[in-house]
Formats: C-alpha cells, structure tokens, sequence
C-alpha cells in the first residue's frame, strides 16, 4: 500500500510540474509577444488596418507618433484609418501631416487628400490635391481617372461648366469607350 501511495504523490508531483511548466511556457510566449512581438507600433498598426481593425490601429500609430517612430508612416496609416472611419478632417489632416513628414508622395495620397477635402465641402483644396495627384499620376490610370472624373463634378456643383468640360475632355481621351462620359460631355458642351 506504502508504495502504491508513493507512487500516485510522484505521478501526481510530475502532473503538477508538467502543468506548471506548460503554463510558464505559455506565460514566456506571451511575455515575449509583448516584448519584441509588439515592439513595432506601424507594423502592428497596419496589421489592424487591413483586419479593419480601425481604433485598434490609431491607437498604434498613435503609439508610433509618442515615439516619434516612423512618423511620416504613422501619420499616413492614421489618415488611412480615419479615412476609413469616414471621418474626413482628422484624415485630412493626418495625410497632410505624412506629406509634410516626407512620405513617399503617390497620386493614391492626393486623391485621399481630395476626398476628404471634398466631403468636408472644401472644394477649392480638394481640386488642388487632384491637381496635385494628376501631375504624379502617369503610371496609374484607374486614381488618373477618378481624379479627373471627382474635378469634373466639383466644377459641375460650382457652375463652372468650362473646366468642368475641360476635365471630362482629358478623361474621354483617356476613355474613348466611355459612353456614359461622352454623353455627359456631350450635355456640358451646351452649358
């Protein structure tokens, strides 16, 4: 019986340092995790942002910013994330914030910048992003295109019908197939 009891203690000490050591296992990965795993604020805020994970991913380029780690990153991951939350000036703003920290200027950034300036009724500062955007925009027809159409529309609710027909002319030539886009032109021709 002696040794019956001794035996179980030893399995049952074993058990307990199996467990105990399975969890300091686990409490190590999450440790390191935390560590090095979360070391990187725009990695992880842009993991966030693709999982459309929007507060989560402010919050880390927010943590970039306080850093002051990658800011011009940061700031342009912020506008993306703000833009995504439809909340036009703070994306406005933090886009404009990633232009003045040096990040790679794209005709895709110009015509966020647009976008949002448009939503908020700034019209003159949105036609000067697309302005803006169009200069750099060669390589990438479909932003081209939309820039154009977006300027064609702001002139369109100003009244001004001669550079909204200006624009809708570049986009046609870009655009012959476009019948919808004739047509308009087409109507603006009589304005």
């Amino acid at each position: 019986m002696q040794s019956k009891k001794r035996k179980r203690k030893k399995q049952q000490k074993k058990r307990t340092v199996l467990r105990l050591t399975g969890i300091l296992i686990v409490l190590l990965v999450v440790l390191v995790y935390l560590l090095i795993g979360n070391s990187n604020p725009v990695k992880s805020g842009l993991a966030n942002l693709k999982d459309k994970k929007y507060d989560q991913a402010i919050e880390d380029f927010n943590r970039a910013l306080a850093k002051e780690k990658d800011m011009d990153e940061a700031y342009l991951g912020l506008g993306l994330s703000y833009y995504e939350k439809e909340d036009y000036k703070k994306a406005q703003n933090n886009l404009q914030l990633a232009l003045d920290h040096k990040v790679k200027e794209t005709p895709v950034i110009y015509n966020l910048l647009g976008l949002s300036s448009q939503k908020i009724e700034e019209l003159d500062q949105a036609i000067s992003y697309y302005e803006k955007g169009l200069k750099i925009s060669e390589n990438n027809l479909e932003v081209q295109n939309e820039m154009l159409l977006n300027i064609t529309k702001i002139y369109e609710e100003k009244h001004d019908y001669e550079n909204a027909r200006n624009y809708l002319a570049r986009y046609v030539e870009l655009n012959p197939t476009d019948k919808d886009a004739r047509k308009e032109l087409d109507f603006l021709q009589t304005r």
